[in-house]
């Protein structure tokens, strides 16, 4: 450590025109308090590489232009340094940080050897603070001289603050005034947190139990913000003491949602607002509280931030929207939330370093929460006062309600003069019901006992028209059948007919053909005998050739034995001679041979001609028995003829016969639908009879009852005379 701050020492001295570059603050005896931003010079580190040593040589030094320090959400680590001139005196003064959501603050203060680190922040328990406060505070108690002052901020959470250098009086003062302002701010949150729980308790209006929820997350958004729920709440949970902040701030924006959706009714009065309500504010609010438990803080204050500036819009603008339907309710909101939304408005442009830090962006949150307070409270007022206005109006009902009774009284007492004259008319007119009732109802008796007889009687004749019914479907369904039968006998007799006519032409061309025939064997007998008388004659001549034959054999013989007789002059008539005796050989041959063949064929034709002769007879006989046919066949086309006739007489009759049975059928239906109609008639008749005899019944016992009553008043009537 001591050789640490050696080095430090040594880079100092080696520098002597830096530390008189940097105008000190002048600090004396009079110095009370100061913000000290235009005096305060910054350099960015974006790669969080830079040492305390190369912080000390560094010369590029950016000089601030403004009071308060704003850098918005940035990732980058910062080094401040300003330098104060207490020439004369030593200090006693202390140096405040006013942003209490910095994560890790290094603040190196020189000694005489060095420089010594503080360490702070909200990632440090809250006790190992210098100076136990919600905000960083650090003591400067060097002595005369110049003095240089670094500072290393890094944070995930909005980087702003003002640096205010103050004396130990204006310290003391400080707390002195802002401690009660900051107790009296909260005091009053409680007060009307518990004041409000117990009307709900008392009431059970779930609008008082949102509101005290809403009150109890503001209430620990702003010490969070503040930094007092770091300091007094939860001083050791470093996680949660960061994380609380964007998660009251989801929480709180919801449940204003949540109340302003119960207490304007936008559920049966605006249902625009309403689904805007649920869905546009108390959907996401809730979703991104729960997940700002889960991400990176840097994340989750951005997204609450900047989510909380889109939704305080978006119910302001619901409220206005309300106002101008002239919801009551909705007034007094606008009014109240109208300086709360403007300075969560201011406080995030601050955030974001839209606007300086100055009192207004500071305090606005704290100032729009009390008139939130505040208007809320007249609205509470306000409904007590519309309760009275109600009460005085029901007084006022209930006045005009006596006054009605007793004219209702009085003239109850006229309608009780008039009733007992009704009561006594009531018994009169009871006594004659009763008679025209006993009257009625001998005369429903009689018609249900006739009733059931014309009942009785039509079922009997119902069952005879449904006999005669059937019988009829009977005969019909008969007649059918015979009209069937006697079309199938006409169909049959016709194709007789027509059978018998073919037949006989088949007839008439077999007579044809069998006279043919005859005419064909008479010519074919002609025929073959002139084949017989030829064959004769071919027989004859056969016998001629034969003769001829044995002459030119008996020549051949001699021509060759007068060749022999010749020698060899005669040898080649002997070859001639042999040659013809040869062919008369031959030809004698030939001669017996076609005089066998011609004797056979006169013996076929001869017995041909015997079978033309035969069959000519046959053919004769069936000729004859052909015509004693025909001569049958036109009797039996006579008598068909005749049967046809008749079988046509017969159809037209069976027509006739289905006509008229359809047209019973027809009546015997009709006859069969009026008996079920005047049955159902009937039944009815006997249904409304025994209807009428329990309406008698009914009349009875309401007569008997109209007496009793009539009595009843008559006795009441009396005892009030």
């Amino acid at each position: 450590m001591k050789l640490k701050i050696a080095i430090i020492a040594s880079i100092l001295f080696s520098f002597p025109l830096s530390l008189a570059a940097l105008q000190g603050i002048r600090v004396d005896d009079s110095f009370d308090a100061q913000a000290i931003g235009l005096n305060v010079e910054y350099i960015e580190d974006k790669e969080n590489t830079l040492s305390f040593d190369q912080v000390v040589k560094e010369e590029r030094w950016t000089a601030s232009n403004k009071e308060s320090l704003n850098f918005g959400f940035t990732r980058s680590v910062y080094w401040f340094r300003f330098s104060l001139d207490t020439t004369g005196s030593a200090l006693n003064h202390f140096l405040e940080l006013t942003y209490p959501m910095l994560n890790h603050v290094e603040f190196y203060r020189p000694t005489g050897k060095g420089y010594r680190v503080f360490k702070t922040g909200n990632k440090y328990p809250f006790h190992e603070r210098e100076i136990e406060d919600k905000n960083f505070v650090f003591r400067l108690n060097e002595g005369p001289g110049i003095h240089r002052y670094f500072l290393r901020i890094e944070t995930s959470s909005s980087l702003n603050f003002t640096p205010i250098l103050m004396s130990q009086n204006a310290y003391i003062h400080r707390n002195q005034t802002q401690m009660p302002i900051i107790w009296i701010y909260y005091g009053l949150m409680l007060i009307m947190l518990v004041y409000n729980f117990f009307i709900f308790i008392a009431g059970r209006d779930r609008g008082y139990l949102y509101y005290v929820l809403f009150i109890a997350a503001y209430i620990l958004m702003q010490m969070s913000l503040n930094g007092y729920s770091f300091q007094y709440l939860w001083p050791n949970a470093l996680w949660w003491g960061s994380f609380a902040l964007p998660f009251f701030i989801c929480v709180a924006i919801t449940l204003a949602a949540v109340f302003m959706k119960q207490v304007i009714e936008t559920k049966k009065l605006f249902r625009v607002v309403d689904k805007i309500f649920l869905y546009g504010v108390i959907v996401p609010g809730s979703a991104w509280a729960v997940c700002t438990l889960f991400v990176d803080y840097g994340l989750a204050i951005r997204g609450a931030t900047a989510l909380v500036g889109v939704l305080a819009v978006c119910l302001f603008g619901c409220v206005i929207y309300a106002t101008i339907r002239n919801s009551r309710p909705a007034r007094f909101i606008l009014i109240g939330f109208g300086g709360l939304v403007a300075g969560i408005v201011i406080y995030v442009l601050k955030t974001f370093g839209v606007l300086p830090g100055m009192f207004i962006a500071d305090w606005g949150v704290q100032i729009g929460s009390s008139l939130v307070v505040v208007f809320l409270s007249l609205a509470l007022a306000d409904n007590i006062n519309v309760m009275r206005i109600k009460l005085s109006k029901l007084l006022d009902e209930q006045k005009e309600h006596e006054k009605t009774t007793i004219e209702r009284a009085a003239y109850l007492e006229g309608i009780v003069g008039t009733a007992g004259t009704l009561s006594e008319e009531f018994i009169s007119v009871s006594d004659r019901l009763q008679g025209i009732t006993n009257r009625f109802t001998s005369l429903s008796m009689e018609q249900a006992s006739t009733s059931e007889e014309m009942s009785a009687t039509f079922e009997e004749f119902s069952a005879s028209v449904e006999t005669i019914y059937n019988s009829t479907i009977s005969q019909k369904e008969e007649g059918e059948k015979s009209k069937n039968l006697v079309d199938v006998l006409n169909d049959a007799q016709k194709n007789l007919i027509l059978e018998n006519r073919k037949v006989e032409e088949s007839i008439r061309e077999i007579m044809g053909s069998a006279t043919a025939t005859g005419d064909s064997l008479r010519t074919m007998t002609d025929t073959m005998n002139t084949i017989n008388a030829g064959g004769t004659a071919i027989n004859q001549f056969i016998e001629i050739i034969d003769d001829i034959s044995d002459r030119i054999n008996l020549l051949s013989l001699n021509a060759a034995i007068e060749a022999a007789r010749a020698g060899d002059y005669g040898r080649g008539f002997a070859v001639v001679a042999d040659e013809i005796g040869k062919l008369a050989q031959a030809t004698s041959d030939n001669s017996k041979e076609i005089t066998k063949q011609i004797t056979k064929i006169i013996a076929d034709i001869e017995s041909g001609t015997r079978i033309v002769f035969s069959t000519k007879e046959s053919t004769d006989t069936i000729l004859q028995l052909v015509h004693v046919i025909g001569s049958g066949f036109d009797l039996i086309r006579e008598m068909m003829t005749k049967q046809n006739t008749a079988l046509e007489v017969v159809i037209r009759q069976a027509e006739v016969i289905d006509r008229l049975s359809k047209e019973i059928v027809t009546s015997t239906n009709e006859q069969k639908n009026s008996m079920a109609q005047t049955q159902k008639i009937i039944d009815r008749l006997s249904q409304m009879a025994l209807e009428i005899t329990q309406s008698n019944d009914v009349i009875i016992d309401v007569s008997k009852l109209i007496q009793e009553k009539a009595q009843d008043l008559d006795r009441v009537i009396r005892t009030k005379e």
